[in-house]
């Protein structure tokens, strides 16, 4: 099997799931914990067959983006290969490579059957996990169609605990393995016979198996690993690992209101510009002594006008905007990404956003504290984070600013950072890293970066250099203040730019 991609080096582990899946013919349950690459292997699958195409894509709405991007990445295939599959109006589908949500599977049936795809991957594959669910209905009649030679199921969901959960997911990969629900479960399911209704006419209750249960597991994990399932935890393959990872995760969401901000902002950035130019324009009318004086005041205060002014005060009614466009998908990813079993931390900097975050998790019956930012006291702050620690909460949201030093204990409680909100400089995301890469972390650290796609999120990610340079930062191996003076002044020059290009 191919180890190097265009994209990169695999990990010696995943080279190892690649001869696995071979061996099983292309089809395999790939549940290696969050964090270590199921979406690289996959690809990589992909890679070191050629012949398999078509090939379809399932995941979730919220990281369709990210799939294509990491194609691009890893296999380097051009985006116009790529067809990321939207709405339910009928289209064909004609690239080689296709992407599509669970949501629309269903709508978009036809086009799926004319596209003949010989390869399917699932990702997030406990999405399928109800058998009688209609997007597990549809995802199965997908994977059992007579053209497709291998499908791979990705989840970093604990697969054994809830046995039940897993036969579904089982039949998408390999039918033949546990064909009959009813045998599997009586042995893996720990069944039980539990009274109803009451039947009036036998004046007793009915009574039905559940199956909620779980039996025989070493039996069940034995079977697993040995025909169809790959799956390592982070402390297994450490020493394989970077002490820190970087993921990014664009997000496609609406973008009406932030074009509406945009536009205020660059009728008020060219009006600022048109100032700037006019004062060169007079201050070279003037003699040459005058000049240089002129020009040291204006320097002066022109950088902090960029700096500490008008540019600044824009350029963050944009972010602001951003980020509050991303609230609906972020809640999707986020509770998502919880229902692997992983806890996460959310880093956020305005309180609208943290508010908008732990109200939306609230409501969908999530037990998480109210944002732990500058408007608690440290004392609740610090409880919290003890809490968080002992695992009172799988999710908690954090301000960059608050949270970013000083504080213990994140650790304890994850080796998951979603940073939902960028700050102004790599100092705020690496201080936020290191409340968890630190004394006391048993994992390696994995930093999400939640971007809207199509925004000025985009840029600060590039010209911030969170790969690097926040790394670097967390490491002790870059002097903050360098960074704070290299990256705010490019900034504000070059969203400046930037913003007043676009249409």
């Amino acid at each position: 099997m191919i180890k190097e991609l265009p994209g990169g080096t695999l990990y010696p582990y995943q080279v190892e799931a690649l001869d696995s899946i071979e061996g099983w013919a292309g089809r395999s349950l790939i549940a290696d914990e969050m964090g270590l690459g199921k979406t690289a292997t996959a690809l990589a699958w992909l890679y070191n067959h050629p012949e398999l195409r078509p090939a379809l894509i399932v995941c979730p709405a919220a990281i369709k983006l990210q799939w294509a991007q990491e194609i691009t990445r890893w296999l380097g295939i051009p985006a116009e290969d790529i067809e990321i599959v939207k709405g339910t109006r009928l289209r064909p589908l004609e690239r080689p490579l296709a992407i599509v949500n669970y949501d629309i599977l269903g709508k978009r049936m036809s086009n799926l059957l004319d596209y003949r795809p010989k390869v399917v991957i699932l990702d997030e594959s406990h999405y399928v996990k109800e058998v009688k669910s209609k997007r597990s209905k549809v995802s199965a009649t997908i994977c059992q169609l007579p053209g497709v030679e291998s499908v791979l199921a990705l989840t970093g969901t604990p697969v054994v605990n809830r046995p039940k959960e897993l036969w579904h997911q089982i039949q998408c990969v390999q039918s033949k393995m546990w064909p009959n629900f009813f045998r599997y479960a009586m042995r893996f399911c720990d069944p039980q016979r539990v009274e109803t209704r009451w039947n009036p006419e036998k004046n007793i209750r009915d009574k039905a198996w559940d199956f909620s249960g779980a039996s025989h597991l070493d039996e069940l994990d034995k079977i697993l690993r040995e025909e169809v399932m790959v799956r390592r935890r982070k402390v297994e393959v450490m020493a394989q690992l970077p002490e820190i990872q970087s993921v990014t995760v664009p997000f496609e969401v609406d973008l009406t209101k932030y074009h509406q901000v945009r536009q205020e902002v660059r009728e008020r950035l060219e009006d600022l510009a048109e100032s700037l130019r006019s004062e060169r324009e007079s201050i070279t009318s003037l003699e040459t002594g005058a000049k240089g004086i002129a020009i040291a005041s204006r320097a002066e205060r022109n950088s902090t006008v960029r700096l500490d002014g008008l540019v600044i005060t824009e350029i963050t009614r944009l972010k602001h905007e951003a980020a509050l466009a991303k609230v609906d998908v972020a809640l999707d990813w986020i509770t998502n990404f919880i229902q692997t079993g992983e806890p996460l931390v959310v880093y956020v900097h305005h309180h609208d956003l943290g508010d908008a975050i732990t109200d939306g998790l609230q409501k969908a019956g999530l037990p998480v504290p109210a944002p732990l930012d500058g408007r608690r006291s440290a004392r609740w702050r610090r409880d919290n984070v003890t809490a968080f620690g002992d695992g009172a909460f799988p999710v908690i949201v954090c301000g960059l600013k608050s949270m970013g030093m000083g504080v213990d204990g994140l650790q304890r409680g994850a080796s998951h950072v979603a940073m939902l909100e960028f700050g102004w400089s790599p100092t705020d995301h690496a201080q936020a890293v290191a409340r968890l890469h630190r004394i006391g972390q048993d994992n390696a650290v994995t930093v999400h970066y939640l971007l809207a796609a199509g925004t000025i999120d985009e840029r600060i990610a590039q010209l911030v250099d969170a790969k690097a340079t926040v790394t670097s930062a967390v490491m002790g191996e870059m002097d903050d203040e360098g960074i704070i003076e290299s990256v705010d002044l490019d900034l504000a020059e070059s969203l400046l730019f930037s913003v007043m290009e676009e249409a």
